[in-house]
C-alpha cells in the first residue's frame, strides 16, 4: 500500500478561472488497483468556491468535493476515503478528518496506477482565493506472488467464416473459425523462462486445432502474447447466446500456472430508446425543488443511461440537478455550476464524454460527463418511473424546465448472422437441351448450389479432355437450372458443354464421364 507525496511549492488556485490549480505526482507500478485514498491541504477563504477532483494517468476524474464548506476557510489534512462513516456534504471546513468523496474513488479499482496523477482545485466564483499546500496519494495493491507468478490477462479475437461469407466483425458466431492470441503476464517479482502455453475448452460444440503455443522470456511485470493466436472452431449447431469456457495452462521453466477466460456466442442485442418528458414547461421557483418524470414499461436490463435537458435560469451556480432511478438511486448530474451565467441549453449527460460538467461553461450545449456515475443505473430493471430533480439553493434567481429526455440502451436476446459450413456442391445431373430453339440447356438442381457455370469446349479441344491442357471456355453463369446459350455450331461442326454447380466454397465436381481434369480458359468467357 505505497503513498506518493507532492513534494512541490505551493500552487495558487486562479479566482473564477476553469483553469483550476494543479498537483501531480507520478507512480511507476504496474500493479492492478485495488483502493485509493486521497489526502489534500489547501487554503482558501471560501470553499464553497471550489471544486476537489483527482484525476487518473488515464483521464478518469473523480469529484472529490464539489462546493462543500459554504463560507468556511481551508481544507487541512482532509483524507478522502470510499470507507469513512461521514460523506464530504455532512462535513465543515475545515475538514480535518475523513469523509466519503462526493464520487466514488472505486471509479480507478481495477485500472493501472503507472503515469501521471493529478489533484485539480477550480475556484468558480469571484473574490477568494487560496493555495494547493499539500496532496498525498495512497494505493492498495492485491497481495503480490513471490517469484514468478505466470496469468492469464486479455486476449483478442478474429473470426471467419469457413463459407467466405463472414463478416469478420469480431462477434463469435455459429459456424467460424476464431483466431484468439492469449496475452499471459508475469506478475510475480522473479523472471519466467521457457513458457508455453495450451488452451481448452470444455464447452459442446468447439474444438481447439492449436497445439502448445510458445512465449518470450517475461521479467516480472512484463506481459507478452504468443507466437500464434490459438485456433478455435465454433459447431454451425453450437446455439447463439451460449458461453464459450476456455481455461489457458501455462508452463514455465519456473513452475506451471492456469487462468481461465468465457467468450459469448453473438453479439449483445438490445435497443437504444429515447424518452421524452411530458407536462413541460414547469416553473423552477426561487429556493425550491422541482422534479418532472418520465414512465419507462420496459423490464430489460438497463446497459447505459444519458439524459438530456434544456431550462432556463438567470444563474445556473444556484442549481442542484440529480437523476433518481427506480430503484430510489441518486445520480448527480450537476451541482452548482455555471456561477452567474444563464441556462442549460441542449446539455447531454454522458458518462463517455470528453468534457466533465465542472469545466463547463453556461449554457453548457453539448455533450458533458455528469459529477456523478450515470454506471450506477447500468445493469437495473429499466422499467418504473425516472425523475429529474432540480433544487434552486439560493435566492433571487429563478427559471423554467423546458425539457428533458432519457436515453436508455437496454440489453437483449444476442445476435448471431448466419455462417453456414458449406461444402462444394455436387455434380450437375441430367443436362438436356430444351426449348422450341434447341439453344437452351437445361438440368436438375443442385443441392447446394447458388449459381452454375457453362463451359464450352471446340472440336480441337477434344484431346485435352483427356490431358492436362485447356479443354474449354465460360459461356455463361446463371443461377437458375437453365442456360439459353445463343450459339449455333456451324454446319458439319459441333460444341462440348459442361455444367458446373457452384457456391461459397467454389466448384462442384465434373463427375467421371472422362479421364482427364478440366482445365478452363483462365482469361476469361469464351469469344
Amino acid at each position: 500500500s505505497p503513498s506518493y507525496t507532492y513534494s512541490g511549492p505551493p500552487v495558487p488556485i486562479p479566482d473564477n478561472n476553469p483553469t483550476g490549480a494543479i498537483a501531480s505526482v507520478n507512480v511507476s507500478d504496474v500493479n492492478v488497483i485495488q483502493d485509493v485514498e486521497v489526502k489534500v491541504h489547501l487554503t482558501h477563504t471560501y470553499d464553497g468556491d471550489l471544486v476537489l477532483s483527482l484525476i487518473g494517468p488515464d483521464g478518469t476524474t473523480v469529484v472529490l468535493a464539489n462546493h462543500r464548506g459554504g463560507g468556511g476557510n481551508d481544507f487541512i489534512d482532509t483524507n478522502f476515503d470510499d470507507e469513512a462513516t461521514t460523506p464530504i456534504v455532512s462535513g465543515a471546513a475545515p475538514f480535518t478528518s475523513t469523509f466519503r468523496p462526493d464520487t466514488p474513488l472505486t471509479a480507478f479499482d481495477g485500472r493501472s496506477p503507472a503515469g501521471t496523477w493529478t489533484f485539480k482545485v477550480v475556484d468558480s466564483a469571484s473574490v477568494d482565493v487560496g493555495s494547493i499546500t499539500g496532496f498525498e496519494l495512497r494505493l492498495t495493491y492485491p497481495p503480490q506472488a513471490c517469484g514468478p507468478a505466470l496469468a492469464y490477462q486479455s486476449h483478442t479475437i478474429s473470426d471467419q467464416c469457413a463459407s467466405g461469407a463472414g463478416d469478420e466483425n469480431s462477434v463469435v458466431e455459429p459456424g467460424e473459425t476464431l483466431a484468439i492470441p492469449v496475452t499471459m503476464r508475469n506478475g510475480g517479482t522473479g523472471p519466467t523462462t521457457g513458457i508455453s502455453a495450451t488452451l481448452t475448452t470444455t464447452t459442446p460444440g468447439v474444438s481447439i486445432a492449436s497445439g502448445a503455443i510458445t512465449y518470450p522470456d517475461l521479467l516480472a511485470g512484463q506481459a507478452a502474447a504468443g507466437s500464434t493466436p490459438f485456433s478455435v472452431y465454433v459447431s454451425p449447431s453450437l446455439a447463439c447466446g451460449t458461453p464459450i469456457a476456455f481455461r489457458v495452462d501455462a508452463s514455465a521453466n519456473e513452475g506451471e500456472w492456469d487462468g481461465t477466460f468465457t467468450l459469448a456466442v453473438g453479439a449483445p442485442g438490445g435497443t437504444v430508446t429515447t424518452y421524452d418528458a411530458t407536462g413541460l414547461p414547469k416553473p423552477i421557483p426561487d429556493v425550491s425543488t422541482t422534479t418532472s418524470t418520465i414512465a419507462v414499461a420496459s423490464s430489460l436490463p438497463v446497459l447505459d443511461v444519458e439524459v438530456g435537458l434544456t431550462l432556463t435560469h438567470t444563474f445556473d451556480g444556484d442549481l442542484d440537478i440529480t437523476l433518481i432511478a427506480p430503484s430510489g438511486t441518486r445520480i448527480e448530474l450537476s451541482s452548482d455550476n455555471g456561477s452567474s451565467g444563464d441556462n442549460f441549453t441542449g446539455t447531454i449527460f454522458d458518462d463517455e464524454a470528453t468534457s466533465a460538467i465542472t469545466a463547463g461553461s453556461a449554457p453548457f450545449t453539448g455533450r458533458f460527463r455528469p459529477e456523478g456515475q450515470l454506471s450506477l443505473g447500468d445493469g437495473m430493471p429499466a422499467n418504473g418511473t425516472w425523475t429529474l430533480e432540480i433544487v434552486d439553493d439560493a435566492g433571487t434567481d429563478v427559471g423554467s424546465l423546458l425539457a428533458w429526455s432519457l436515453t436508455l440502451a437496454t440489453a437483449g436476446a444476442p445476435v448471431c448472422e448466419s455462417c453456414e459450413d458449406l461444402a462444394p456442391p455436387g455434380e450437375v445431373l441430367s443436362v438436356t437441351w430444351g426449348g422450341d430453339d434447341d439453344e437452351t440447356l437445361t438440368w436438375l438442381p443442385t443441392g447446394g448450389a447458388t449459381a452454375y457455370n457453362v463451359y464450352r469446349g471446340n472440336p480441337g479441344d477434344l484431346s485435352a479432355l483427356e490431358n492436362s491442357n485447356i479443354d474449354s471456355c465460360l459461356a455463361t453463369t446463371t443461377s437458375v437450372a437453365d442456360a439459353s446459350l445463343g450459339h449455333v455450331p456451324a454446319a458439319d461442326s459441333f460444341h462440348w458443354y459442361l455444367v458446373r454447380a457452384v457456391n461459397g466454397v467454389g466448384e462442384g465436381t465434373i463427375g467421371n464421364g472422362s479421364l482427364g481434369p478440366r482445365i478452363h480458359d483462365p482469361s476469361g468467357p469464351c469469344p
